[in-house]
């Protein structure tokens, strides 16, 4: 709550919509804060599960419970890794995406000035690099 009074504070009334632009946004941090702490209660009862869980998965099975704790924290660090340079790629390719859009809507919108002046195969070749380099990150 303190995070939605900070954002609350900080909002502009007089820009784009004045109150209602601004209640919606508080409406809808309260909304996701409430969805994201639902599962809190479930906190302690899943820490202790954990901790409960591998004590009697390594006193059952002694050192295979030990190598078997391990490679499934390695394998939750290396998914950790790996959804972040996922993440890292995509942002670049939507970057990219959004330079080829840009270059589509200018060129849509100024194809009069274009088609007059036979500036088609510049445009083209500029669209096509950007698609290149799009498509290099998928």
């Amino acid at each position: 709550s303190a995070l939605v009074q900070r954002k609350a504070v900080r909002v502009r009334i007089g820009v784009g919509g004045g109150k209602v632009q601004a209640s919606t946004l508080i409406g809808s941090d309260l909304v996701r804060a409430m969805e994201a702490s639902r599962y809190l209660c479930l906190l302690p009862m899943s820490s202790s599960g954990l901790v409960g869980g591998c004590v009697l998965l390594v006193l059952s099975l002694g050192w295979a419970g030990v190598i078997g704790i391990a490679a499934m924290v390695l394998a939750t660090c290396l998914n950790f890794e790996l959804a972040r340079r996922i993440k890292a790629t995509e942002r670049l390719e939507m970057r990219a995406a959004d330079r080829r859009l840009g270059l589509l809507r200018l060129v849509i919108g100024d194809i009069k000035p274009i088609k007059l002046l036979s500036w088609e195969e510049q445009y083209m070749d500029a669209i096509d690099t950007a698609r290149r380099v799009e498509v290099g990150y998928m």
